[in-house]
């Protein structure tokens, strides 16, 4: 039976049904109304559904608020929504889609929300979380921000090299393919150390004990202080102790120690180039179990060739700049008369002292010189040399007592 074409509907679907799909099976809608306080009777569309409706056009069109109505007139929403909800465009007016946002938000339960979700991916798509990676980065704004609100936007570390923004941080927990776990939106001026306690409880009520005791966490070394160590190996009530990979910061004086000793024992465990890269670095290792606050950690050194290779390369330039202004100020003393050989051999002494710790061999004569037939003297230094890099250099001051 032919039908009027003028009776005939044509929507654009694009990716926005894959979209809601992919929203079901992750029990978005379902999550949200949950933990939010709405009531059915009230409502014609749930702040679930309204949330999924911004989601679906944040990943298709991203329009403004005002303009997501105006999306879905030209989207099959039943489709979308399911033909039992009777789903108009005048639902996802910028009113209604606001206030689900507000009951989101004062529902406190926001990190909550996006752990749950990320969880139920997790397990719906079988994606290992064995081994999570715990970072921040910095977002800044344009905006004067005058700390209104619950989230301070403020001055802080801009890991994005705009020190004269404000800013607010994004925390992630992510597992090793990248799939944020949990997620947390910070005050602008927030260290990573004040914030790793909070992630350590949040993943402790997260996650089981049985599935935390399988859990690596992988940190910078903001991780690593005396009050987080306590937390992570701490056992009590559900909480068992947790496995963590970090770098030893520098202001333990265990971390030059341990280096000194793996480079005087030399017992280095090959581990190879970890790249198929012709210039690829080459890693070996050491392992060591030292005792920090009571209890036994295990501290591994890893020697790369190409960081040796910059740090070498780095050390030559700084020493190249040291020996120039030793030789600028040697050649300045060599230059210098004195009335008698214990002036000169007491400006030496002061020299070799006042440069003691630049990583050069310094040493200084002193030689008579006549400049007059009547008068004996002024004594000069007449050699002083500056040894460094394996060579000697010799500075003598021009004749005539200069």
């Amino acid at each position: 039976m032919p039908v009027a074409m003028d009776n005939m509907r044509f929507f654009r679907a694009g990716p926005a049904a894959l979209i809601s799909r992919l929203c079901d099976v992750l029990k978005i809608a379902e999550i949200i109304d949950a933990v939010v306080d709405w009531d059915p009777a009230q409502c014609h569309l749930s702040p679930g559904n309204r949330v999924k409706a911004l989601i679906i056009n944040l990943l298709v069109d991203r329009e403004a608020l005002y303009h997501v109505e105006r999306f879905y007139e030209n989207q099959d929403l039943e489709v979308l929504f399911g033909a039992e909800q009777q789903v108009r465009p005048e639902d996802f007016n910028d009113d209604a889609l606001g206030r689900a946002l507000d009951k989101l938000f004062t529902s406190g339960q926001l990190k909550k929300l996006f752990s749950s979700i990320a969880l139920t991916a997790a397990a719906t798509h079988n994606v290992s979380i064995a081994g999570i990676h715990v970072d921040t980065t910095s977002i800044s704004v344009q905006g004067a921000y005058d700390g209104e609100g619950d989230l301070d936007i403020t001055f802080g570390f801009s890991k994005d090299h705009r020190p004269d923004l404000k800013q607010f941080l994004i925390g992630l927990t992510v597992n090793r393919d990248g799939l944020p776990i949990l997620a947390q939106s910070l005050d602008g001026n927030s260290s990573d150390k004040s914030w790793y306690p909070q992630v350590i409880e949040e993943l402790v009520q997260t996650f089981k004990p049985e599935k935390l005791k399988e859990v690596i966490f992988v940190a910078d070394c903001a991780l690593v202080t005396k009050d987080n160590l306590a937390l992570l190996v701490q056992e009590e009530g559900n909480k068992p102790a947790l496995q963590f990979i970090s770098l030893l910061p520098e202001n333990f004086g265990l971390n030059k120690e341990i280096k000194a000793e793996a480079f005087r024992t030399g017992t280095w465990q090959e581990i190879g180039k970890l790249s198929p890269k012709k210039d690829a670095a080459c890693y070996k290792s050491q392992s060591f179990v030292r005792e920090i606050d009571g209890r036994d950690y295990r501290l591994i050194v890893v020697h790369s060739t190409t960081l040796d290779k910059r740090k070498e390369n780095s050390l030559l330039k700084k020493w190249a700049k040291q020996r120039e202004v030793l030789e600028k100020a040697a050649k300045d003393l060599s230059r210098r008369p004195f009335a008698c050989k214990a002036d000169a051999r007491k400006a030496i002494e002061l020299f070799l002292r006042e440069y003691r710790h630049q990583p050069f061999i310094l040493k200084g004569t002193v030689d008579e010189e006549i400049v007059s037939n009547y008068y004996q003297g002024p004594e000069v230094i007449r050699a002083l040399e500056l040894a460094g890099f394996g060579k000697e250099i010799y500075l003598f001051p021009p004749r005539g007592g200069g």
